[in-house]
């Protein structure tokens, strides 16, 4: 064959890709749709799926890299093989519509701070799911590693408060330099307090507490029932998906999430930076108290803001929760593999 074809909608195609980038083969990854064939035998793939072209791979490892894509395809994955890289629709395998998927190193934050649930379920999402085996370090000791070793840092569940001046300034470079924040509920509450400008952190001023609205007066017997109203224990809630994004790649236009906490992000001035976001009336199921359905309605589920030459993913929501939700796992995972596909998206004035 001249090119081997995987739809990313599969769910094991995130273990193929890692098997190909361990074998060596350079993986091309869709950033629009095609189709190939003729008449019944037309197959149509989305945003995402992976193209893998004979031609510009190194002889040596070509064993290697067919065997990765027999064991995937013994696993239960549609492997695709054509003699063509021409399409029906869409681009051509061999044109710039086909990005290079980059090789990743992460760096997981575990440990006192860290929510270790939530720690222990992105360890196995990689470990077992994807096949790599992440460097771990406690937040306390994150100051002593050398970011630029690695492409990706991310962040659980937890309190990061602990996380002093010095290395935010650290992390924000890092970024701006080309690695990749993954961030989830607080961590995505803590990433909002990054500054990646220097000139506009000088400018910045500190909320003058004046200006807070005073609690009004409540009886202590309401306790109960406005902590209720506050918390979401869990829920099942419905989100909007922008699947031309790649962080969205392999999705369609809706999906359920399971929705607990309730972190809320802060909106980006970006327009095209929110490719996830909750639908005006969410709720599908379980029990979310008014005010909070209010405030979530319409928000940023997912935000993915580009910063230099890098990128900040925040996730209001835990997308690998307890590795039973599956449907959102692809989330995190793309934002591990095409993170960084996403371009720059500043408008002319």
């Amino acid at each position: 064959a001249l090119a081997w074809v995987v739809s990313w909608q599969q769910m094991k195609a995130p273990a193929v890709l890692q098997n190909l980038r361990d074998a060596g083969a350079r993986v091309r990854v869709a950033t629009k749709p095609f189709s190939i064939g003729n008449g019944p035998g037309t197959l149509s793939f989305g945003e995402g799926s992976l193209a893998i072209l004979a031609g510009i791979q190194d002889r040596d490892k070509a064993t290697a890299i067919f065997a990765a894509l027999e064991k995937g395809a013994n696993e239960g994955v549609n492997v695709h093989s054509y003699h063509t890289l021409l399409t029906t629709t869409g681009p051509g395998l061999g044109t710039s519509h086909f990005k290079v998927a980059k090789p990743i190193k992460p760096l997981l934050v575990v440990g006192e701070g860290t929510r270790s649930y939530d720690a222990g379920e992105a360890w196995y999402q990689l470990d077992q799911n994807l096949g790599v085996a992440p460097v771990m370090v406690n937040m306390s000791r994150l100051k002593n590693v050398d970011m630029r070793a690695y492409t990706h840092l991310l962040m659980v569940e937890g309190k990061y408060t602990d996380i002093d001046k010095k290395m935010k300034k650290r992390i924000a470079a890092w970024v701006n330099s080309g690695g990749t924040l993954v961030a989830i509920q607080g961590a995505a509450t803590w990433a909002e307090t990054l500054c990646f400008d220097t000139d506009v952190c000088k400018k910045a001023k500190s909320e003058d507490p004046t200006e807070k609205e005073k609690p009004q007066a409540m009886a202590y017997a309401d306790f109960d029932d406005q902590r209720a109203q506050r918390t979401i224990g869990g829920a099942i809630v419905t989100a909007q998906l922008d699947i031309t994004h790649p962080i969205a790649f392999g999705y369609n236009n809706s999906m359920p999430f399971f929705r607990r906490g309730d972190t809320l992000l802060k909106a980006s001035e970006n327009p095209f930076a929110t490719p996830v976001r909750y639908a005006q009336e969410p709720l599908v199921s379980g029990y979310i108290g008014e005010q909070r359905l209010k405030e979530m309605s319409g928000q940023p589920a997912v935000i993915a803001e580009r910063h230099g030459e890098g990128l900040v993913v925040r996730f209001a929501n835990n997308p690998i929760f307890r590795g039973f939700w599956r449907g959102t796992e692809r989330l995190w995972v793309n934002a591990l593999y095409f993170g960084p596909l996403v371009s720059a998206t500043e408008l002319p004035e």
